[in-house]
C-alpha cells in the first residue's frame, strides 16, 4: 500500500473509530441518529485531507479507500449495536 494512501486513510479510519466509541459511551440508545453523522464527519475529513495534499494523481483511490474503510467500521459497529440491543 503506498504511503500516501495510508497517510490519507488512517486519520479517517481513526475518526470513524472515535465516533463509534463516543456513540457507544454517550448515545448508545440513539445510535441510528449518530452513525450517519459520524460518516458525514469522515467525508468532510477526507475532503479536507485531499485538499491539503498536493497530489492530484490517485485522489479517487485514496478517497474511496478512506471512505470505504470508514463505512465498513461504522457498518460493523451498527451491526453490533443492533445485536446487543442498545
Amino acid at each position: 500500500m503506498p504511503a500516501s494512501l495510508l497517510r490519507s486513510a488512517l486519520p479517517v479510519w481513526a475518526l470513524a473509530i472515535v465516533g463509534v466509541v463516543l456513540v457507544a459511551a454517550f448515545e448508545a440508545d440513539r445510535y441510528l441518529h449518530w452513525m450517519p453523522l459520524a460518516l458525514a464527519a469522515c467525508v468532510l475529513l477526507t475532503f479536507g485531507i485531499e485538499l491539503a495534499l498536493s497530489q492530484t494523481r490517485g485522489a479517487v483511490s485514496r478517497m474511496s479507500t478512506a471512505l470505504g474503510g470508514a463505512l465498513v467500521i461504522l457498518a460493523l459497529a451498527t451491526g453490533v449495536f443492533t445485536l446487543v440491543g442498545a
